[in-house]
């Protein structure tokens, strides 16, 4: 997310704690994320 002031400042004046909460909220499709997590390759596991 972009949090300098000029991403959201028109909408939002300087209340950037409900900016990043209406984007997280409204904004972000988490089941989308999620599922292409879900999917994503593994990286090797680091064993000493």
């Amino acid at each position: 997310m972009d949090v300098w002031e000029h991403a959201y400042y028109l909408d939002y004046l300087n209340e950037r704690r409900r900016y990043l909460e209406g984007v997280a909220d409204k904004l972000l499709n988490w089941e989308f994320a999620e599922a292409n997590f879900i999917k994503s390759p593994q990286p090797p596991r680091y064993s000493p």
